[in-house]
């Protein structure tokens, strides 16, 4: 539990990396959610396999973006950064998928694995280069 609380603590963080890593997520992963829409929209509706690929692709993206802000700031909270961030596709996720059920809930909680597996990458690299 203690564990959780470190993770989620705001305290040390600066707000405004907090604010663009919320930000850049729902902003990408809305992008994403289009981009999957145009697709089915060709292709006449839902295809087998469609729910793995919206997984994986919220998890990637949630990994990239965490991994660029853990990576980026140089800090030993990096990893509460890029959960925080995930938040934003968390709640994108949430809010486009709710009628899903749990689709919706496995997608959003890719959202935030991904996030901190990002985020425990980049804070690895970014303070093994700094010794």
């Amino acid at each position: 539990m203690n564990f959780f609380m470190n993770l989620f603590d705001l305290r040390g963080l600066k707000f405004w990396l907090v604010a663009l890593a919320i930000g850049l997520n729902l902003v990408l992963t809305g992008l994403f959610f289009v981009g999957i829409n145009a697709l089915l929209t060709q292709r006449g509706g839902w295809s087998g396999g469609m729910d793995i690929f919206l997984m994986l692709g919220v998890f990637v993206l949630s990994a990239l973006i965490g991994f660029g802000f853990a990576y980026l700031t140089k800090s030993v909270r990096g990893v509460s950064y890029a959960v925080w961030g995930a938040i934003g596709s968390f709640m994108m996720t949430t809010v486009l998928l709710y009628e899903s059920g749990l689709l919706a809930f496995l997608v959003a909680v890719m959202a935030l694995l991904g996030g901190y597996n990002g985020g425990v990458v980049g804070q690895r690299l970014s303070l093994n280069r700094l010794k």
